[in-house]
C-alpha cells in the first residue's frame, strides 16, 4: 500500500511540475502579447495623429495640394444653394 502512495504522489509531483511549465510559458506569452499590443496601440496612435494632420492640415492650419491649393476637407465645406 505504501508503493502505491509513492507511485500516486509520484504521478501528482509529475503532474505538478507539468502545470508549472506550463504556467511559465502562458506568462512568456503573456508578456510578449502585452508588449506587441503595447506597440501596436503606439503605431496606430502616431497613424492617426498623422491622418489627422491630412485632413485638418499643418501648414499655416490648413494642408495644401500640390498644386497650392488649401484643402478643406469634403465635411466641412459650404454648399452653394
Amino acid at each position: 500500500m505504501t508503493q502505491d502512495l509513492r507511485d500516486e504522489i509520484e504521478w501528482l509531483e509529475h503532474k505538478i511540475d507539468t502545470l508549472e511549465e506550463y504556467i511559465k510559458e502562458l506568462e512568456r506569452e503573456n508578456f510578449q502579447l502585452k508588449g506587441v499590443i503595447g506597440k501596436t496601440i503606439s503605431t496606430l496612435e502616431e497613424q492617426n495623429s498623422n491622418t489627422r494632420k491630412i485632413i485638418y492640415g499643418q501648414v499655416q492650419g490648413s494642408s495644401v495640394n500640390p498644386d497650392g491649393q488649401s484643402f478643406v476637407p469634403l465635411f466641412q465645406k459650404k454648399k452653394d444653394k
